[in-house]
């Protein structure tokens, strides 16, 4: 699984290589940027997989902002979803490859309107190279399941909603991934690893976040199903208890990210709640441990900054990857990839 490690361990340097550009020689894009979105109500994000999933962690800052953030899976829209109203809303297509075969034909159909936005790793890509405006990544070759380019996706979104704020200023948001970029790597890493082997025997995976952490459970939903192969599924905190809780017995594995904000005790009483009817819980959180012996909690090193919440998506990247990996070792995976698709989708 040397590749798969290999790419998370560039995760930090390739996260400030992106803000290194957005700080500098990108000060233009992102004006260009701000002018795009100048009066617009809506920006309607779109991708597939990870690139569909990243927006939400900046819903409720762009909200503050007087701007709704609608995420679409490239796909339906395509099939199932109207042509774009450029008078009030814009598109952003996402796509790291700029190359995914839903990505393109939605491009072709028209129904994304002439100035949509590009957000990929790859600016001579298919979607690059129609795009009104690119928002590259940064995020340099990536072979295996999404790490680096799913970190500086995050980063860029983040700096992008923070763009849109009222007085625009961007150098203590810059400093926050900077700073957050030089402790990712300071992984409670004994604690990954008596995770994993808490799992064990393990054949699903639910995962729950909520707010900005609700990216974290989307995303491993996907990256776990790829890299350790067992079904997972991912919930909102309130959604799980809707209906899901009823699979809360000893097969039940929860995986709960749970940073300090505005629900974090909603997610402590849900833990809580899961781990006393038999389940095996896990814990991702950036606050204090709570020193419940029935649940394996990860502490994440994260940015002491009033937008904490807003970054722990990011913050938790690292350790979320750790986990697949020793997840995927333990139950004997040799190398973490692709055994039917590939990295770039190019087939309906």
């Amino acid at each position: 699984m040397g590749k798969f490690l290999d790419e998370i361990y560039e995760m930090p340097t390739d996260l400030k290589r992106l803000t290194s550009y957005y700080r500098n020689d990108g000060r233009t894009t992102l004006s260009e940027w701000k002018k795009l979105i100048n009066r617009r109500k809506r920006i309607l994000f779109t991708g597939m997989g990870t690139s569909e999933f990243a927006p939400i962690s900046i819903t409720g800052r762009l909200a503050a902002s007087g701007i709704t953030g609608v995420n679409m899976d490239a796909g339906e829209w395509l099939h199932y979803g109207p042509n774009i109203r450029e008078e009030n809303d814009i598109a952003v297509l996402i796509s790291q490859s700029g190359e995914s075969i839903e990505v393109k034909r939605l491009i072709e159909s028209g129904k994304a309107g002439t100035q949509y936005i590009a957000i990929t790793n790859n600016e001579d890509s298919f979607l690059g190279k129609n795009a009104q405006l690119i928002l590259p990544l940064y995020a340099g070759n990536e072979a295996t399941v999404s790490t680096k380019t799913y970190s500086n996706t995050l980063g860029l979104l983040y700096i992008l909603a923070h763009s849109l704020q009222e007085n625009g200023e961007l150098g203590s948001i810059f400093d926050e991934l900077d700073n957050l970029a030089d402790i990712m790597m300071n992984t409670d890493i004994d604690s990954i690893k008596e995770a994993a082997e808490f799992l064990l025997p393990v054949s699903s995976l639910v995962f729950v976040g909520r707010g900005p952490a609700f990216v974290c459970a989307k995303q491993c939903m996907l990256t776990f199903m790829e890299g350790t192969r067992c079904v997972s599924s991912a919930f909102t905190g309130g959604a799980f208890r809707h209906g899901p809780l009823e699979v809360a017995d000893a097969d039940c594995r929860l995986i709960i990210f749970k940073p300090e904000g505005l629900t974090d005790n909603l997610l402590d009483r849900l833990a809580g709640d899961v781990s006393e009817l038999g389940s095996r819980v896990i814990v991702f959180t950036d606050r204090k441990k709570t020193g419940n012996d029935s649940i394996k909690e990860i502490l994440v090193k994260n940015v002491k900054t009033r937008h904490a919440e807003e970054l722990f998506p990011i913050a938790v990247s690292v350790s979320q990857n750790m986990l697949l990996y020793y997840l995927a070792e333990a139950r004997g995976i040799k190398e973490v990839g692709f055994r039917y698709g590939g990295k770039i989708t190019m087939k309906e």
